[in-house]
């Protein structure tokens, strides 16, 4: 997505124009103009958008509208279980298919597998202080600063654990962890914000272009 990053968010240390996903409230007609390039370049496959349904049916409509593909879309929400796939011909011409995947899951779901084992030798770090001084060491401490906040620095609650691959997505153990989060703070901090990396941005070592994965 091009343009300025909003106030207070970090820019991503390498740049990615084509790392843009959907955006649910479609900003400046995002959606589109990210569909409208895959219909342009013309080249085959199957692409998959895994959305709610506010954004997927207001995508389709605006597609099937600029497009003139002229589809029966549907007029409303029908349940979690149908997924809408519009097949596009050679000659430019659409058709939409409607599957029902019956998966009626129980109300239990999702169930998880077993949790990883817990590591004994990852054992928590002692807190320390920072302390400084005016005028000590070249200190200076800024008018009106904030003296009563606590930052907690959490690594890799989530990411893979391989150093040669990290652009914020789940693997299995690391899942497990961020799931275990909360469980492991309760009683002992309230948090007043939770930052955590952005999935949809690469970062340097794991990044790809044209299909080739690139690792340095």
């Amino acid at each position: 997505m091009s343009g300025r990053v909003s106030s207070g968010v970090a820019v991503p240390s390498v740049p990615c124009p084509g790392c843009q996903g959907l955006d649910f409230n479609d900003t400046g007609g995002n959606n589109e103009a990210l569909v409208t390039r895959i219909l342009e370049i013309n080249f085959p496959g199957f692409y998959v958008f895994s959305v709610p349904w506010e954004t997927i049916s207001t995508l389709m409509a605006h597609i099937d509208k600029q497009h003139g593909y002229n589809l029966s879309l549907p007029a409303a929400y029908i349940g979690p279980n149908y997924i809408y796939s519009i097949s596009i011909a050679p000659s430019g011409s659409a058709h939409l298919v409607t599957y029902n995947s019956n998966l009626n899951p129980p109300s239990t779901y999702p169930v998880l597998p077993s949790s990883v084992t817990s590591n004994a030798s990852c054992t928590a770090q002692k807190s320390f202080n920072i302390a400084a001084a005016e005028g000590i060491n070249g200190a200076k401490i800024p008018a009106g600063i904030n003296t009563n906040e606590t930052v907690y620095m959490i690594r890799h609650a989530e990411a893979h654990p391989a150093s040669g691959w990290d652009d914020g997505n789940f693997v299995a153990a690391g899942q497990w962890r961020a799931l275990a989060l909360p469980n492991a703070l309760r009683g002992k901090i309230s948090p007043t914000e939770v930052w955590s990396i952005d999935p949809a941005q690469v970062y340097p070592g794991s990044y790809v272009i044209a299909g080739n994965s690139n690792f340095s």
